[in-house]
């Protein structure tokens, strides 16, 4: 069996997950970090996913949508992420 089709049987069996456990923005989330796996790291990623839904993890990133509410959002430069600055370069210092 080729790495694909294994990841294609993980992905289906994601896709049995009941959507009370795993709701469907979930199971996509779960299923990308699966597409993305390795060959040698596949299995292990594949049974860390399905443990933490049986032990009622969720990922949080993946909300219900109120359909009754609308958001306002304004820019704040100064709450707003700049990763260009904010990345330091890794340096060494050694003394003798």
């Amino acid at each position: 069996m080729t790495v694909e089709e294994q990841k294609q049987i993980y992905k289906n069996k994601i896709d049995e997950i009941a959507k009370s456990s795993f709701n469907n923005e979930q199971k996509a989330i779960a299923k990308e970090i699966i597409d993305n796996a390795s060959a040698k790291s596949l299995d292990k990623i594949y049974q860390l996913i399905i443990q933490r839904v049986r032990t009622g993890f969720v990922f949080d990133a993946a909300p219900e949508i109120n359909h009754n509410a609308i958001s306002i959002i304004e820019h704040n430069p100064n709450l707003s992420i700049n990763l260009e600055n904010s990345i330091t370069p890794h340096t060494h210092t050694h003394t003798v």
